[in-house]
């Protein structure tokens, strides 16, 4: 279906694809500030202070170890994406229970993408690799579709 719009309309499909974009940079920039804004109120210090407290928690730096690239932070890989999803259900859950819409509304946007993400990638990502999948095939090239079927060539004898 997609591919058929596209297909149609390029540049329609572009400035749709494009608008998408930008309303998600726009709403998760946008919760990001809600956050920021939610951690400097609740410690007492101002946005700036809360923001530096933020990006140093999730900084990553580059490091070189036995010749290879990796990163190296505060935060272990396993702990970021929970503590990012935690920081946006408190910042949803305080701005809903103020009546904060709006806030409610993008922290609640970007909680949701942020969950929906990590399947949504692997989702596609599988089913981009299903279609080069590289399985053995039967002969002449057709796939073996049914493991069950057993596939025999005959040949005629000359006399």
């Amino acid at each position: 279906m997609l591919i058929g719009i596209v297909m149609r309309a390029p540049k329609a499909a572009l400035a749709g694809f494009l608008l998408a974009l930008i309303f998600l940079a726009m709403m998760l920039t946008h919760a990001g500030v809600v956050v920021v804004g939610m951690i400097a109120e609740g410690l007492g210090i101002s946005r700036f202070f809360a923001g530096l407290l933020l990006g140093f928690l999730f900084m990553r730096l580059p490091r070189l170890r036995e010749g290879r690239l990796g990163t190296v932070g505060i935060l272990p890989i396993a702990v970021r994406r929970p503590t990012m999803l935690a920081l946006l259900a408190l910042g949803f859950t305080v701005h809903l229970v103020r009546g904060d819409a709006i806030g409610a509304c993008t922290t609640g946007f970007a909680l949701a993408f942020m969950i929906a993400y990590q399947r949504v990638k692997r989702l596609l990502l599988q089913r981009w690799a299903a279609s080069f999948s590289m399985q053995p095939s039967a002969p002449h090239g057709r796939p073996q579709s049914d493991p069950g079927v057993i596939d025999v060539e005959f040949r005629e004898r000359r006399d």
